[in-house]
């Protein structure tokens, strides 16, 4: 098991390590370009490879260079991206209110610029990475609009993560309704003694 393990890690290392050699290369390769979009969707699949690797604190800086080089730019759907990509990196980094306000740019960003799937992935980050820390009506209404933006994506991975997210929120609403029941029943008023002597004149 140790062994398997081991090989596991040594396989994961050496495709990171690979991934990352070739976006070295064709950064370095945009750059001379003078290419600044691509730059930029470079350091977002930087960021991205370095969530996986959970090495969040290097991610949250190319992720935010990345979002800092397109936000002077037209290219607002890929702008949408790169700012779900910071979205998800400050979530992981227990930065709530900040994720939460890079992930609803997102929405609004996709949105505008007519890309419907880029909203609805960036919705559905929101209820993948922030569910615990969002109210039970606003997980539903989340999901509501993800639903909606996704009705027409051919993507099986956006299904499944549907999937996932939905079984997220029947989670909070079953959660809510026992606490609900629980609020219904107090012990506000209640006599053991009162109730022992009713048991004993029945």
């Amino acid at each position: 098991m140790l062994r398997t393990t081991s090989l596991t890690y040594c396989s994961e290392s050496s495709r990171f390590a690979d991934a990352h050699a070739h976006l070295d290369s064709a950064r370095k390769l945009w750059l001379e370009l003078k290419d600044v979009k691509c730059v930029a969707q470079s350091d977002d699949t930087r960021a991205r490879a370095l969530l996986e690797e959970k090495r969040l604190v290097e991610a949250e800086a190319f992720a935010r260079q990345s979002v800092k080089a397109l936000e002077g730019g037209g290219e607002q759907s890929i702008l949408a991206e790169a700012l779900t990509t910071l979205g998800v990196v400050l979530a992981r980094k227990e930065k709530a209110v900040q994720s939460r306000a890079a992930l609803e740019r997102a929405i609004e960003v996709a949105r505008d610029s007519g890309d419907p799937e880029g909203a609805g992935r960036a919705a559905l980050s929101i209820l993948e990475e922030l569910s615990s820390r969002t109210p039970t009506s606003e997980l539903v209404s989340a999901y509501q609009s993800a639903a909606q933006l996704l009705e027409k994506s051919q993507d099986p991975s956006t299904g499944k993560r549907l999937i996932s997210c939905a079984n997220k929120v029947i989670s909070s609403l079953a959660s809510s309704t026992n606490d609900e029941q629980l609020k219904d029943h107090t012990w506000d008023g209640f006599s053991l003694k009162r109730k022992y002597s009713k048991q004993r004149k029945d």
